[in-house]
């Protein structure tokens, strides 16, 4: 009996003043890393982070994403305390340099036809006009686009060099 790699998600969370967005991404495929935009949360700007920290927190522990899911949270805008409201997520604060990397991620994986959007999640040609706009240009508000990008990052720099064999993920 072949053994199966485990499910792996991705998140990203994308907060400001202006509100958020938390995008959750499966990987999938033994071959060519490839991703599944399950999930796409908006927060308005009148929810305290304290309470987008315990409704992410929910998300997350939820089946399938608990225990499999790494998140990433975009520092630039929230300050520390924010921050620490999820301690285990990987964070980057997007600088010019950081910013151009996410918006040419978001355009190889998009081109290169890497990424699906799961057709019942609201707004989906919203969501693919966004993705597709998408450069990482400060001041773009599209929290949606940059929440996704934000869980490529994560993903990216942990799937790239890994390989599924003898029934575990071996770097």
């Amino acid at each position: 009996m072949r053994a199966t790699p485990p499910r792996e998600f991705y998140a990203g969370l994308d907060l400001s003043p202006r509100g958020g967005a938390l995008a959750v991404l499966e990987v999938e495929g033994d071959g060519e890393v490839r991703y599944l935009l399950r999930r796409l949360r908006r927060f308005g700007s009148s929810l305290a982070f304290s309470e987008v920290a315990r409704i992410v927190t929910v998300e997350l522990e939820r089946a399938p994403l608990l225990g499999a899911t790494t998140l990433t949270v975009n520092a630039t805008s929230i300050g520390q305390a924010v921050v620490d409201l999820f301690p285990s997520a990987l964070t980057l604060t997007v600088g010019e340099r950081e910013a151009r990397d996410l918006g040419g991620l978001v355009r190889v994986v998009l081109e290169g036809g890497r990424l699906r959007i799961a057709a019942r999640l609201p707004g989906l040609e919203a969501v693919l006009v966004a993705l597709r706009a998408f450069t990482g240009a400060r001041g773009q508000s599209d929290e949606p686009a940059w929440a996704t990008a934000l869980g490529l990052w994560g993903a990216e720099g942990r799937t790239r060099t890994r390989l599924w064999t003898g029934g575990r993920w071996v770097r």
